[in-house]
């Protein structure tokens, strides 16, 4: 948005002609122009800083916080622990998700490929996690080695944001069976 685009989307905000504002990072280069804000809703929490959680408290020190995460941050997790925060999950599944079955193993390429059959042979997807940016290429050969037909990609954060954006939506289009990543 242009930022004339902002600055009136914020006045209709601070003016009560907007009941609720859906923002990014973005808002927080904006903070001081809002006047109050009575509930924030963080999805995925862990792409926010303590700092700029903590902004919005200081700023706005009446205000109702919820935060969201697939995967909590170790922080808040402490922090429902201690019962300085409360914490409440949702444990009903997507209509039609498939269970995921977790094991912990030592690495075996025997494993690992019965695993990727097994999973596919249920017309599921593999994510399978890896601990080196650097070998993540030589793992997605051995893969496609040991599966025949099987489509693989590899994802990490030194990858440009459109590449990263790109595989994860193939993924998510079922157009990737199994996706490496760190």
């Amino acid at each position: 948005n242009k930022a004339s685009d902002v600055e009136k989307t914020i006045s209709s905000f601070n003016n009560k002609n907007i009941d609720v504002l859906v923002c990014t990072h973005r808002i927080f280069s904006n903070l001081d122009k809002i006047k109050s804000v009575g509930f924030l809703i963080v999805d995925e929490e862990h792409r926010f800083g303590v700092k700029q959680k903590d902004f919005f408290l200081d700023k706005f020190p009446k205000i109702d916080i919820l935060m969201m995460s697939a995967t909590p941050i170790p922080r808040t997790l402490q922090s429902a622990l201690s019962e300085i925060k409360t914490i409440s999950t949702i444990s009903t599944p997507p209509v039609d998700r498939k269970p995921i079955e977790t094991y912990i193993e030592f690495f075996d390429l025997k494993t690992i490929e019965e695993s990727i059959r097994f999973e596919l042979s249920r017309a599921g997807q593999v994510y399978f996690l890896h601990n080196n940016i650097s070998s993540l290429n030589k793992f997605k050969r051995v893969v496609l080695s040991m599966v025949e037909g099987v489509s693989v990609e590899v994802i990490h954060a030194k990858m440009s944001v459109e590449k990263i954006k790109a595989t994860l939506r193939d993924f998510i289009e079922k157009k990737i069976d199994v996706l490496i990543s760190t």
